[in-house]
């Protein structure tokens, strides 16, 4: 049991509501000697090993895998490359197995699906929530285009009436053509679909092991976005990001992504984003830094789960060699890391809440430093706006935010990188520059709503292409029928 009480340990304060039944139900399902001389760096295996017990059908086998990937937000649970590969294959096999009475292969292809869509964007929860803002954006983009007749979002949860305002006043005349269904109050939602007929649908922030992804792409085109250098779980016809595609290829095959997938990826210059407006201007003061302070800062809901003994270390080191160096932490963390700062770094330790004024927070800063983390890309984006210069390694998505010459090869790298960068105004000034002028291209959203439109056309492409197909094929259980092999583009 101790690598589940590790892992209690490492979660979020604010995520133990959702671990606790998690924990529960794997002691419960696997039995107390499950994990018996096991740490968390074999947690994962260990798991996906006991999932393929017999007494396990599909929807047990999902649950199991949706465990381990909660667990790796919430408690920073690692999974290497291997046992990702031994995930995906097992979801892939348990989403055939659950789905296998389902026998339907596509219908003729008709250019109208590229006129209405559905868009799956999960729990759509405030203004002020950056993925909720991301997606605002991409419905904006969508609605755009005249020539969509039809926008149907299914979300999970509510629509809260400030949430529905700002969406009004983002979308304007457009948002009557954009409808929005709750998919909780309507359990038959997928039927509902199929009978209305093709579409072109989009996967935003749908779960991952929702059996709703693999089944919308048996009825029309898909699109995905795909980010953290995770690599997708099921089909989709366009899988999207700003990442590089040769990054992009070398991490999914790493980690077991069938080729048909990695064939899919397409790289974008832009992206659907909007970075919450600056509030009234801010003074270092309050925060009791000083004008002259070198200010570090990093952001994030779950940067106790996103910290490793590397990038303590090395900033820890960083940040003793000068007593005007300070670091600017914004987010929860677990005592026992606000403690062991406190103790270690003194009063160039400063933590702060995670407050709605972000951009105004980081304009406090000098650098934004990047944990050694996959995501952080929308906090990255406001301190470059905010006039920070960001520095990160070349895994995740913040990578995508900043000229690759900026990008550090390793943890001995990103450290001899901000060395520089302190030791150096002038540098700091010049690659402020050129990671605004980056942004600025990444967020053009008519770049992005142009681009969009030529996604969801190889999406139209490359679904006609592969009809007919079985949700086997779909899923890379089996090779493609001849069909799935014409018109590759």
């Amino acid at each position: 049991m101790t690598a589940l009480v590790d892992l209690l340990e490492d979660c979020q304060p604010a995520d133990l509501d959702r671990v606790i039944p998690i924990v529960q139900r794997l002691h419960a399902w696997l039995g107390e000697t499950a994990y018996d001389g096991c740490d968390k760096q074999g947690f994962a295996g260990r798991t996906l090993a006991l999932a393929q017990d017999a007494r396990f059908d599909a929807d047990a086998r999902l649950t199991l895998a949706g465990d381990v990937l909660d667990l790796t937000a919430a408690c920073g649970l690692p999974i290497c490359d291997a046992d990702y590969a031994a995930l995906g294959a097992m979801v892939r096999a348990a989403l055939g197995e659950a789905a296998a009475h389902i026998r339907h292969r596509g219908e003729a292809a008709d250019g109208r699906v590229m006129r209405r869509h559905t868009v799956l964007p999960g729990a759509l929860v405030s203004p002020t929530d950056a993925p909720t803002r991301d997606v605002v954006e991409y419905l904006a983009a969508l609605a755009g285009d005249a020539a969509n007749e039809l926008i149907d979002v299914w979300v999970r949860g509510d629509v809260s009436a400030d949430l529905g305002g700002y969406i009004a006043e983002r979308l304007g005349p457009a948002l009557e053509r954009v409808r929005f269904f709750a998919i909780d109050r309507q359990p038959d939602y997928l039927a509902l679909l199929m009978q209305q007929g093709p579409r072109t649908s989009h996967v935003w922030r749908e779960s991952p092991l929702a059996a709703d992804i693999s089944l919308l792409a048996l009825i029309g085109p898909t699109l995905m976005v795909v980010g953290e250098d995770v690599p997708p779980l099921q089909h989709a016809d366009v899988y999207w990001s700003c990442r590089e595609p040769a990054h992009i290829e070398a991490v999914w095959r790493r980690r077991g992504a069938p080729e048909t997938f990695v064939a899919n990826y397409v790289q974008t210059q832009a992206i659907p984003h909007r970075s919450p407006p600056a509030g009234p201007p801010r003074s270092r003061e309050e925060l009791g830094l000083a004008p002259d302070d070198l200010v570090l800062a990093t952001v994030g809901p779950r940067l106790g789960a996103e910290f490793d003994q590397a990038f303590v270390d090395g900033l820890g080191a960083f940040l003793l060699a000068d007593p005007r160096r300070r670091w600017l932490v914004a987010g929860p963390m677990p005592d026992f890391w606000i403690s062991a700062f406190g103790q270690v770094l003194g009063r160039q330790f400063v933590h702060a809440p995670l407050d709605v004024d972000l951009p105004g927070l980081l304009a406090l800063a000098d650098l934004f430093a990047n944990p050694f983390r996959a995501g952080g890309g929308s906090f990255a984006l406001v301190a470059i706006e905010a006039g920070a210069v960001v520095l990160t390694c070349d895994e995740g998505d913040v990578a995508g935010f900043v000229p690759e010459a900026h990008r550090a090869g390793d943890a001995d790298a990103y450290f001899g990188r901000l060395e520089e960068l302190a030791a150096d105004a002038s540098l700091r000034q010049a690659w402020a520059a050129e990671q605004r002028a980056l942004a600025g291209r990444r967020l053009d959203a008519s770049r992005f709503a142009a681009e969009l439109k030529d996604l969801v056309a190889l999406a139209y492409k490359r679904y006609r292409a592969r009809l007919p197909a079985t949700l086997e094929e779909i899923l890379a259980l089996r090779p493609p029928g001849v069909g799935s092999l014409r018109g590759r583009a």
